[in-house]
């Protein structure tokens, strides 16, 4: 299955510095465009299938983000961080029907930065 949305985020941001590391929180919403679907869902009795072609998606999807971090800086110009993050969909994908589906998912990011001057 490939359901594929163009996003764009509204992330507000508020973080802590405190000498070498920072501490921080990141999120907000995500306004999404249907790009693309392939594939096929159970059907509402669990009797069969539904191809994507014969289910009404919503083009435009309201979404969330979501992510802590916390960084130390070991100069100047290089940190690294672990990011805890969390995404997804905050109403029903297809449009109507008794077929619901919201995507959302959960992961950690490790970063290396290095700041341009």
């Amino acid at each position: 299955n490939h359901v594929s949305y163009l996003e764009v985020p509204l992330l507000l941001d508020a973080h802590l510095v405190q000498g070498r590391w920072s501490l921080g929180v990141r999120g907000g919403p995500t306004f999404g465009l249907l790009t693309a679907t392939r594939g096929s869902v159970p059907d509402a009795d669990n009797e069969g299938y539904v191809e994507f072609t014969d289910l009404p998606f919503r083009e435009f999807v309201l979404g969330y983000t979501m992510r802590g971090y916390i960084r130390y800086r070991f100069n100047a110009a290089w940190s690294v961080g672990v990011e805890p993050a969390m995404r997804g969909q905050l109403f029903n994908s297809l449009g109507n029907g008794d077929l619901k589906r919201r995507s959302s998912a959960k992961g950690v990011l490790l970063s290396l930065t290095y700041r341009l001057r």
